[in-house]
């Protein structure tokens, strides 16, 4: 069943590659009902930027060094946030690869179900990690990883978690 419903939103995206070795794009967009809206309201319409550059590296042995930068923003009608990712992996030899990940968020109290104010909160990870991927299999390639992260919240969020387990822990008992 396919939906032939009238286009109701529209983005765009521009590409620029100033060397083999550099991918710079820029995007931008409104999109129609795109997010739930609070607590059973009707879905919001969401305004969308994003830039990006990606730097990449053949290495010796068949391996290939990239990394990225890209920031994003939401814009709603009564809020905006925005996001940024500096991602970066290392492949050796097409069989091992190695990654790192930070990425941090402006969410709101709504997004973390937690009582407001403030009224947005900055939360962040670091991501690390490998990969070895294995022989081929009728044209996929499984691998096999591991990987660690670490989360960070504001000191407010994590008092409220606290709370939130103090409390259901003595309402148990």
């Amino acid at each position: 069943d396919i939906d032939f419903g009238a286009l109701d939103s529209v983005s765009g995206r521009f590409w620029f590659l100033p060397t083999s070795r550099v991918a710079l794009q820029v995007s931008a967009g409104h999109l129609t009902e795109a997010e739930a809206g609070d607590d059973g309201a009707p879905r919001v319409d969401v305004n969308r930027v994003t830039a990006s550059a990606t730097y990449h590296r053949p290495l010796a042995r068949n391996g290939i060094w990239a990394t990225t930068l890209a920031w994003g923003r939401n814009r709603e009608e009564d809020h905006s946030s925005n996001a940024l990712l500096l991602e970066t992996n290392f492949t050796y030899d097409q069989r091992n690869t190695w990654f790192a990940r930070f990425e941090s968020t402006g969410k709101s109290a709504h997004d973390l179900v937690v009582e407001e104010p403030p009224s947005a909160f900055t939360v962040a990870k670091l991501q690390g990690g490998v990969t070895r991927y294995l022989g081929p299999v009728g044209g996929f390639q499984p691998g096999v990883g591991a990987g660690v992260s670490l989360g960070f919240v504001p000191e407010t969020l994590e008092d409220r978690k606290s709370t939130r387990l103090n409390s259901s822990h003595v309402s148990e008992s």
